[in-house]
């Protein structure tokens, strides 16, 4: 039954990703596919620390926006908010 789930929310998830992709320039575009799992990781890691919402945010924040830049990826402030957002969500959904 789990296997169902992940399958599902495989499927939804990269719907998401590709209605994402039609909504945002291509920098937006190319700094969530190639920062997406790095994000993932990121935000599932700050999850269990005791850190406020506000400060789980910016350490997240600076984390992918590290990563960007040692990568060579244009970003935006916007993209990062946006990726973290998405992996926020993602998160969220898997623990239903």
């Amino acid at each position: 039954m789990i296997n169902v789930f992940k399958w599902i929310w495989s499927k939804i998830s990269n719907l998401f990703i590709s209605f994402v992709k039609s909504a945002v320039d291509q920098l937006t575009q190319k700094l969530i596919v190639e920062l997406k799992d790095f994000a993932v990781n990121v935000v599932t890691e700050l999850t269990t620390s005791d850190l406020s919402s506000a400060q789980k945010r910016k350490e997240a924040f600076d984390k992918i926006k590290a990563e960007a830049i040692s990568r060579g990826l244009e970003y935006k402030d916007s993209a990062i908010n946006l990726l973290i957002e998405i992996c926020v969500a993602q998160l969220k959904k898997s623990e239903v």
